[in-house]
């Protein structure tokens, strides 16, 4: 024995002499101290000088860490130390294992295993059995490896070797992970983390937690798996175990990719990249290459995915990785299957499954499976589309992984509706819906308001296959008109619901600790907007604002009653509505069914009488958009074009969305409703049905973010000790400037706002009410946000504005305005050229990329906002959403923006309008008066004149509305009345 050990010393030395010049040694080290101290025990130097080796460079830098074993090697064979040659073989078989040197790896453990077996060296042979086991679970080998564990877990147990055993059961984990059995998978990990905090063994910790992250994961427990993947990066952090932070990153790219959140995952994953290749870790540098490009991917990048992809390829065969090929083919199969190639996304399909099935994969075969299937169901394949979705389907009902679950039951639902069977069809929808239902109340709350919106957009794809399924077969499946309505409760405007209600929660829960954290919260979320304002880079703000948003969830308690929005249901709907009365929710979605008319609107109906939904079919985004434009324009010819005139009639929109509803509405007078997609921008209230007839003659419309408002008792009455602020004639100019300095008129002078406040101020003090009057200067952002949390009632006559994008703001600044009439003054035209120059107004609002902050209202002194030095300290003049979205308004009962385009904004799936609306919505406010178009300042003044008279002579806020509208629609054509909108 003792020539074989000798021989295998030469090869060490050998195989390292190129090391030893590298190697750059810290003499101050303790555990290298000990080494070269002559004087201590033989045992305790050589002992000491492997773990400076293995702890030190074991990971870092393999080679060197060889060289020095190998040192010990020979110290060891002088000094007639068997045991620590065991201990130094075992340690180069690991140094093997982490350059993916596979069989050099297992000739040292088996050289181990021989000297140990000879000596009864029980801790050398369970560390033999476990080196063994790793090599056996990286080459597939998978039921070898847990015997070879299970063994060394044996003889840990009976040495009390409790770091082995802690080690051992995190292996353990790894194998049941690949498995697919995830539950024993977590039984081990979490196992092996108590055995490794009892130890103190952090430097090992981190990467079973991110284990047990990655679990989670892929059982669709996002918040868990978040939460590990942290508490890992901390740890190795805190260790500065490289290594360990880099896989930790990279679980956290994977996770935000998987939430939509690509921005978030590319910044990990970079981070990773980075440590990966400062380690020379070329396979998981090759893994994260991977994970770049499937995030360009799924931002239809396809360029950059297909570099990445390629470069991820081109290392995997150098290393001959199979696994990472495997990967990287699954995943240039989908994109082969983007670009619409199908048989060559099938060709490389098969080639990661042949890899999958010699590996005993599951997960990694369930990945194939559904890709294949999708290549053959393009390919009209429809059988073996069927069979290989089963498959996929069969791994995920075993391994419990949420994203294989949600594709199978999606392709074969697809299937089978191609197959004219509806039945299966309909139970594969079903499973998929209730998936995503589950997925949605595990994560969604937990997570910060932009990453809610990223995470649904992930989803909302799927939940349009409900709605298409229901609009071509609810006659024969009537359920599915139940579950669509339930639906759109529980989604439409899902995260303005959830932010509204952590507020509340937080605001009514009188914890002082917690309401603490609140406005730290809310003082960064000022922060950001006055930083934004100024042109600068907020994203580590944001990105601490969102750290204190989570801690506000898990503190305040609301999940519970997040859960009950979840469980709303269209029967309470119905139960809230009286005879006469009936609810509308539109909804719009791409339709797979109809291949013709790919964007779908349609409707859902509930009467006081239903017994399910009426489900009615509208028309197609296209229609739309020939009628309304690609976005709103806002001239008097163009809005007379759309709703026509008391003398013409213009019918295009009662034909298109409202026609094929009236069978569902005889004997109904009161409609309430919630817009979806481009409705948003439609006064329903002024479209025309025949000549000199408007809707508004035919109903009364309630508009409601969700019809499931009618769930819940309306507490919101007007009464007589309501306290008003007012706000009208607002001077743009700044008082301070001279003549010669005058900045320019970018907003103009409304006299009859002024006219309108001074009418209602003095009406309003005559009945005796509590009314905050400022104008001229004094209608200032500041007294305005002094103000308005102490008003029940809140009035603003002056400018407002959305820009959409800087594209369509740059379009629309080449065109003068169109107006037949140049008599007419509008609240919200007067913007100048100016704007497409670079100063501060510009990028604090044109170009902004938030939405909140291309929204607003004018105040006092906004002239100077074009000229406005980006440093300057205080307020600008203009009110924006995003500031707006920052108030405490819950006892604000009626914001009433008469003012131009307040209601617009930008319109993002089935979170509706982000925009002033909701912000004014998020901060509290009961019921508000905004408009969809440029509206004329002397008309203006008679609606809002008026429609005070009506509240104070009805107290009742939707019935004065209406009552106005319909007076304004006897005297006017539409575009003089119906722009404004009351949304509660």
């Amino acid at each position: 024995m003792k020539n074989c050990i000798l021989f295998f010393g030469v090869l060490v030395f050998g195989f390292f002499s190129k090391a030893q010049t590298s190697l750059n040694l810290s003499t101050n080290d303790s555990l290298w101290s000990i080494w070269e101290t002559e004087s201590n025990d033989d045992s305790v130097r050589v002992d000491a000088l492997q773990k400076f080796a293995y702890d030190e460079y074991g990971r870092s830098e393999p080679d060197s860490s060889r060289y020095l074993l190998g040192i010990s090697i020979e110290f060891a064979e002088q000094k007639q130390l068997p045991k620590f040659i065991v201990s130094a073989y075992n340690a180069i078989g690991e140094t093997f294992i982490v350059q993916a040197q596979y069989d050099s790896a297992n000739a040292y453990f088996n050289l181990a295993l021989d000297i140990a077996e000879s000596m009864k060296d029980l801790k050398g042979i369970s560390a033999a059995y476990n080196g063994i086991g790793n090599v056996l679970r990286q080459t597939k080998q998978y039921d070898a490896a847990i015997d070879y564990f299970l063994q060394a877990l044996v003889i840990n147990e009976e040495l009390k070797n409790f770091s082995g055993i802690g080690s051992i059961k995190n292996n353990l984990g790894l194998i049941y992970r690949i498995k697919g059995d995830y539950s024993t998978a977590i039984l081990y990990f979490t196992q092996s983390i108590e055995i490794r905090q009892k130890l103190n063994e952090y430097k090992w910790m981190g990467t079973t937690l991110s284990n047990l992250g990655l679990v989670y994961k892929m059982q669709g427990d996002f918040v868990k798996a978040m939460a590990y993947y942290n508490e890992a990066y901390k740890i190795d952090y805190l260790q500065n175990n490289v290594s360990g932070m880099a896989t930790a990153l990279n679980g956290m790219g994977n996770l935000y990719k998987q939430q939509g959140n690509y921005e978030n995952a590319l910044l990990s994953y970079q981070n990773a990249l980075g440590y990966f290749e400062e380690l020379g870790n070329k396979k998981n540098y090759a893994t994260v290459l991977m994970n770049i490009g499937t995030t360009f991917h799924l931002q239809t990048r396809f360029d950059s995915a297909l570099v990445y992809y390629q470069k991820s390829l081109e290392l995997n065969e150098k290393m001959n990785d199979r696994n990472g090929l495997s990967v990287v083919y699954n995943n240039l199969g989908t994109y082969y299957y983007d670009c619409g190639n199908y048989e060559e996304a099938m060709r490389i399909h098969d080639l990661g499954l042949a890899i999958k099935l010699e590996m005993n994969d599951k997960p990694g075969m369930a990945y194939s499976f559904a890709g294949i299937a999708l290549c053959y169901y393009h390919l009209d394949s429809l059988n073996a589309a069927a069979e290989y979705a089963a498959n996929a389907l069969k791994i995920g009902l075993e391994t419990g992984d949420s994203y294989i679950l949600r594709q199978s039951f999606l392709i074969l639902h697809k299937v089978c509706i191609k197959q004219a069977d509806l039945v299966k069809a309909s139970e594969y929808l079903s499973r998929l819906i209730h998936l995503i239902k589950g997925q949605v109340a595990t994560n969604y709350f937990a997570l910060a308001e932009h990453e809610k919106e990223l995470y649904f957009e992930t989803m909302e794809s799927d939940i349009g296959k409900l709605f298409d399924f229901a609009i071509h077969f609810s006659d024969s499946f009537t359920m599915f008109a139940d579950s669509s309505y339930n639906m759109i409760l529980q989604t439409k405007g899902l995260t303005l619901k959830s932010s509204t209600l952590l507020r509340n929660t937080i605001i009514e829960s009188h914890d002082s600790l917690l309401l603490k954290t609140y406005e730290e919260w809310i003082a960064q979320r000022a922060k950001i907007t006055e930083l934004n304002l100024k042109g600068k880079d907020v994203r580590l703000l944001e990105e601490e604002a969102n750290k204190i948003e989570k801690d506000l969830i898990r503190r305040s308690g609301a999940f519970a009653d997040f859960n009950k929005i979840q469980n709303l249901d269209w029967k309470q709907v119905r139960d809230g509505l009286k005879e006469g009365e009936s609810a509308i929710e539109f909804v719009h979605f791409k339709s797979e069914i109809d291949t013709t008319n790919p964007t779908i609107y349609a409707a859902f109906v509930v009467r006081p009488n239903s017994e399910h939904p009426d489900v009615v079919r509208l028309c197609t985004e296209a229609d739309l958009k020939n009628i309304l434009g690609v976005f709103q324009g806002n001239n008097l010819s163009f809005i007379e074009k759309v709703y026509g005139k008391k003398s013409e009639s213009k019918k295009d929109l009662y034909e298109k969305i409202w026609q094929p509803l009236e069978p569902f509405l005889r004997d109904v007078k009161t409609v309430y409703y919630s817009p979806s997609g481009l409705l948003h921008k439609v006064s329903f209230a002024a479209i025309c049905k025949e000549q000199d007839v408007f809707l508004s003659d035919v109903y009364n419309f309630r508009q409601m973010g969700s019809t499931g408002n009618l769930a819940f008792e309306n507490k919101t009455q007007f009464g007589e000790l309501e306290n008003f602020l007012l706000m009208g004639g607002v001077n743009y100019q700044s008082e301070k400037e001279s003549v010669s300095e005058k900045t320019q008129e970018v907003w103009s002078y409304l006299p009859g706002s002024l006219a309108e406040t001074n009418t209602i101020n003095t009406y309003l003090q005559k009945k005796k009410f509590g009314v905050n009057y400022f104008n001229g200067s004094n209608a200032s952002e500041e007294i305005f946000k002094e103000k308005i949390t102490s008003s029940s009632i809140v009035h603003i006559a002056t400018h407002g504005f959305f820009f959409p994008d800087p594209e369509q703001v740059r379009e629309e600044m080449k065109s003068e305005n169109e107006s037949e009439n140049q008599d007419l003054k509008f609240r919200g035209d007067a913007l100048s050229s100016s704007m497409g120059t670079t100063n501060y107004a510009n990028w604090s609002f044109v170009n902004n990329k938030n939405p909140l902050m291309r929204s607003g209202i004018v105040l006092a002194n906004a002239n100077e906002v074009w000229n406005r030095d980006p440093l300057a300290e205080g307020e600008d003049g203009i009110l924006t959403a995003q500031e707006v979205s920052n108030l405490d308004l819950r006892n604000t009962k009626l914001v009433v923006l008469s003012a131009c385009e307040t209601g617009l904004g930008d319109i993002k799936g089935s979170e509706g309008v982000f925009g002033l609306q909701r912000a004014f919505k998020m901060a509290g406010v009961k019921y508000l008066i905004m408009s969809l178009w440029q509206v004329p300042d002397k008309e203006t003044s008679e609606f809002m004149i008026l429609f005070y008279k009506n509240l104070i002579k009805e107290k009742d806020i939707p019935t004065a509305f209406q009552k106005t509208q319909k007076v304004m629609r006897e005297k006017y054509d539409p575009y003089y009345w119906g722009a404004f909108v009351l949304i509660e």
